[in-house]
């Protein structure tokens, strides 16, 4: 199921560095379950977007989420759940979340969702 939802990080003219390669390379994932809203064809647009981390995900008052519209997005924790709120409604034909989280070794976690709004 989730299989197609792999991460996938685009390499071009635009992020296609040696350090962009290099940081995508040690990525390491941001394990999450309990995904809100399950769909990505957005119903509601701005999603009440959440998650719940993994347990062994440890750093989640450094969770930190952006979208290229809006930049930074307000994040809330409760517990091990994540509250994600857009100050509007997502644009054009695919928009995406990303979510990171620092790691070990000064690694970091990523954890990336694209909707698509009606």
């Amino acid at each position: 199921d989730g299989f197609f939802e792999l991460p996938r990080f685009a390499m071009n003219e635009q992020y296609g560095s040696r350090d962009r390669l290099e940081l995508a390379i040690n990525g390491l994932p941001l394990k999450v379950d309990q995904i809100v809203p399950e769909d990505v064809v957005l119903t509601d647009n701005p999603p009440a977007y959440g998650f719940t981390l993994s347990a062994d995900m440890d750093q989640e008052r450094q969770l930190r989420c952006f979208n290229s519209n809006y930049g930074k997005l307000d994040v809330a924790i409760l517990g091990k759940r994540a509250e994600i709120r857009m100050p509007g409604p997502l644009s054009g034909p695919r928009a995406k979340v990303n979510c990171t989280m620092p790691g070990p070794e000064g690694r970091w976690r990523w954890f990336g969702r694209q909707f698509l709004p009606e």
